[in-house]
């Protein structure tokens, strides 16, 4: 997470807030972060989740308010009294960003780094060791599984699809079956099926749309529909099963 996205973070999640009673106000007035009259000390007692949560809400329902005074009212007066107090959370989001990414750096395991990379190098890399991955994937699907396109010869994008199944088929060493729904074939599919209700037994509902199937163990997995390219085929057979395959 950047430190842009955790400023922002902290500002959406402050902003909401609605203020508490009178009797918080009171009970915690020696608690405020932005009172001028509060020094802090090594001495004071920390603060409980309980009481930072009602200073949230209390300072954050103050901002809002001068908010709406200076749309309302906008003289330099209000208006720089809203600037000054936005100032100031936006200093204490710093200052909670700074220390969000020192502690990720004590303490690592806490961190997506490792596993999301957020640098240039490592995310070329993670998209390298992904496809890799994806590639042996699709691999040991290719023995159980084939791809089955449904088109009309009507269809708009059919052809353009016949065109991304075949390229799939090359290139990953699977086979698929085309099916048409209306006993028409296309210029660059001369072979194909017509349908004989196996769209029905799929709910199909529109073309062209993608399935693979394992007739063995008589599975089958939606993978695209509409003008889709091989990459997205292969990215959505690993979202259907790469999971299973991979506890197995």
């Amino acid at each position: 997470m950047s430190l842009r996205a955790i400023n922002y973070l902290f500002l959406v999640l402050v902003i909401p807030f609605q203020a508490f009673s009178s009797w918080y106000d009171q009970k915690l007035e020696g608690w405020y972060y932005f009172q001028e009259n509060l020094s802090s000390s090594d001495n004071d007692p920390p603060l409980t989740p309980e009481q930072a949560d009602a200073l949230i809400a209390i300072e954050s329902q103050k901002l809002k308010q001068q908010l709406a005074l200076a749309i309302v009212a906008p003289t330099d007066r209000n208006v720089k009294t809203y600037i000054e107090a936005q100032r100031r959370w936006i200093q204490q989001s710093s200052l909670f960003a700074h220390t969000w990414g020192k502690t990720l750096l004590e303490y690592p395991e806490l961190s997506e780094f490792l596993t999301t990379p957020t640098s240039s190098y490592g995310s070329l890399a993670k998209k390298t060791y992904d496809l890799a991955h994806r590639k042996d994937l699709l691999k040991i699907l290719s023995k159980d599984y084939f791809l089955l396109f449904f088109f009309k010869s009507t269809d708009p994008y059919s052809e353009n699809v016949a065109e991304v199944v075949q390229l799939f088929a090359i290139t990953n060493n699977w086979k698929y079956k085309a099916v048409s729904l209306d006993e028409q074939g296309l210029p660059n599919l001369p072979a194909f099926e017509t349908d004989k209700g196996i769209s029905a037994h799929f709910g199909l509902q529109v073309t062209p749309s993608l399935f693979i199937v394992n007739p063995t163990d008589n599975q089958a997995y939606p993978v695209g529909a509409g003008l889709i390219t091989v990459s997205e085929i292969e990215e959505n057979i690993e979202t259907q099963i790469g999971g299973f395959k991979d506890e197995n």
